[in-house]
């Protein structure tokens, strides 16, 4: 009977959709707090149990305000990312991002429409925010400008929370403190979420208003008019009835933008701290319960989709470093189909190196091809159509007619026969007209350089101009794009591959029973070194460009570009004081370990056979 073939591994994504569901779910359980206050506060605090019992009506209004957050969880879920925000100028930015940019306002704007629909539902009649006025006995029902009053100024606020949203680039979930758990960051975060909500609620409040009686006030009370006429029976009048009394309505909008602010600040900080926790499941990497661990793994450090990868990388630097039983398990598996499974995955991490140094020789050498490009197959010969006529023989073809002369052709030639006739009158007169054109000349030269001069300063003026700063380039932002990558950056998926090496490196020694893994460290220290090299030329090269401030000729320490080139060198320094008795043996000439040398003592060391 033939022996069954194994199970080939479970794709990495049946393990990471799964984990990212129970923290999303775990977020938005934790963001029912503040809403679960927020329906105590907004209750009737008449009794001692049913104004905060949870399945009574308090529980109500917790899901009603709920709902106002939905919007929010479903943006953040659409477009979290792990990197930074990598790109030539802000206009490149919003230009490329402009979809998401729309969403991001969408949404805001959804859920303060929604959280005042909720609270004019609930309390709006209390405190005179119902949507019509009844009036006297014997007037008619009339349309209440107030309701649309505070509608507008939390619209106003999703605006304002939308724009720094965007320049703050809440999407991106920042790395994980270490230690840090639910108490220490709610705690951190208290202080600042409140003084924050309470002075953006103010600056809305005076900018909305003016914005609102400006300009806004006849078009909004016309449109809540046409909407309301056809649920109410309502007095025709076409002009606003009045906000009366202004102060209370003020500290209402105060107190409830305030708490909505927190609500959203809330959200997102849950969000990112579940979101980007490590890649764990009862204290066990994710892939941990897979049929192959390790070919689970390698799919997703294979996975064409960025966040699988950049999951799957940062599992790999943990199970390098702390688990020590699974770590050895990668040794062990040699029989792998095409390869060991601890080169498959130092070939993955090798790949995002190396990937730094095509991206910088693509942005400064025009002819530069990868390798992968150069071993594509040429097209092969196109067929013609059978020749069906015998070819032209040179005796019967006819001379090309002589093309017809220009303008400026006429006026050459006629310039030369002047000079070169001294019979022609107009010899004479050829030594003034000489004279008046190198006068005219020297009038066009310092007219140039006044021009240049001229344009300097508006280039200058331009670009320190608000508008001039959306389209400004600078060296950080350059070298950020071609070390790191667009449209995000991939530092984080980078120092994951350089901390699984290093531990795979180091730990080899003792884990690896058949020492089969030393082949591989020669290639590791080449790559490391080619990389750092490349970094450092590239960045001692770089350029200012025409939209460059001066001061950017001056700066070329970009901090991202500096802590990449840290990580690099401690990587290189790791393997190379683990193995540095060995290297001769595994292949690496003198002149490369001395050259390795210099980069890890700190000294700048030229780009030399490792380099080329």
């Amino acid at each position: 009977m033939a022996s069954l073939s194994p199970a080939p591994p479970r794709p990495y994504r049946d393990f990471v959709v799964p984990s990212r569901h129970r923290r999303f779910f775990r977020a938005a359980l934790l963001t029912l707090c503040p809403c679960y206050l927020i329906a105590v506060w907004l209750g009737d605090l008449d009794s001692y149990i049913w104004s905060w019992f949870p399945l009574g009506f308090a529980g109500v209004r917790t899901f009603v305000i709920t709902l106002s957050i939905i919007p929010l969880y479903l943006l953040r879920a659409r477009q979290w990312h792990t990197g930074k925000r990598n790109s030539l100028s802000p206009w490149d930015t919003f230009w490329k991002q402009r979809f998401e940019v729309a969403r991001v306002f969408v949404a805001y704007a959804a859920s303060a429409f929604i959280y005042g629909l909720v609270y004019l539902s609930m309390r709006g009649a209390d405190v005179g925010l119902g949507f019509t006025d009844p009036g006297k006995p014997h007037e008619r029902t009339k349309l209440n400008e107030r309701p649309i009053y505070f509608q507008f100024l939390l619209i106003v606020l999703a605006c304002g929370q939308a724009a720094m949203h965007i320049s703050r680039d809440y999407d991106r979930i920042p790395e994980s403190k270490p230690g840090w758990g639910l108490k220490e960051e709610v705690s951190y975060m208290v202080v600042p979420v409140l003084s924050q909500a309470g002075i953006q609620a103010v600056c809305v409040w005076l900018v909305g208003s003016v914005v609102y009686f400006m300009g806004f006030r006849n078009w909004f009370w016309g449109y809540w008019y046409w909407t309301m006429e056809k649920v109410f029976s309502l007095a025709k009048t076409s002009r606003p009835t009045g906000l009366a009394p202004f102060l209370s309505l003020a500290i209402i909008f105060l107190a409830h933008g305030t708490l909505l602010t927190v609500l959203w600040n809330f959200g997102n900080t849950m969000f990112n701290l579940n979101m980007g926790k490590e890649p764990l499941r009862k204290g066990l990497p994710i892939s941990a319960t897979s049929n192959d661990p390790n070919g689970t793994l390698i799919n997703g450090l294979k996975s064409k989709k960025e966040d699988y990868r950049n999951e799957a990388f940062q599992e790999l630097a943990l199970i390098s470093g702390r688990f020590e039983e699974r770590r050895k398990t990668i040794f062990a598996q040699y029989d792998r189909a095409k390869c060991p499974t601890a080169r498959q995955m130092s070939d993955r991490c090798l790949d995002e190196i190396k990937a730094i140094t095509r991206r910088i020789k693509t942005a400064t050498d025009p002819s530069y091809r990868p390798d992968d490009e150069k071993t594509q197959q040429a097209p092969g010969p196109i067929q013609l159509v059978p020749q069906i006529s015998q070819p032209i023989q040179e005796t019967q073809t006819m001379p090309l007619a002589k093309p017809r002369a220009t303008n400026i052709e006429k006026v050459k030639s006629l310039a030369g026969e002047i000079i070169m006739d001294p019979d022609t009158p107009g010899r004479v007169k050829f030594a003034t007209r000489k004279a008046w054109v190198k006068g005219a000349g020297a009038k066009i030269g310092e007219g140039i350089q006044e021009a240049t001069s001229t344009w300097a300063s508006i280039h200058q003026w331009l670009s320190d101009s608000p508008v001039g700063s959306l389209f400004r380039t600078s060296i950080r932002r350059t070298a950020n794009v071609v070390v790191l990558g667009t449209p995000y950056s991939r530092y984080a998926t980078i120092a994951s591959a350089i901390t699984a090496l290093k531990n795979l490196s180091v730990k080899s020694l003792v884990d690896d029973e058949r020492g089969l893994y030393q082949d591989y460290i020669a290639d590791i220290i080449r790559t490391l070194t080619i990389a750092i090299q490349n970094i450092e030329s590239y960045m001692d090269t770089l350029d200012p460009t025409w939209s460059s401030k001066p001061a950017e000729e001056r700066r070329r320490k970009v901090p991202e570009v500096q802590d990449l080139l840290v990580e690099l060198k401690a990587g290189l320094g790791s393997v190379f004081g683990a193995f540095h008795e060995y290297l001769e043996g595994l292949k690496m000439s003198r002149a490369e370990i001395r050259e390795v040398k210099k980069l890890v003592s700190g000294e700048q060391a030229p780009v030399g056979f490792m380099g080329r």
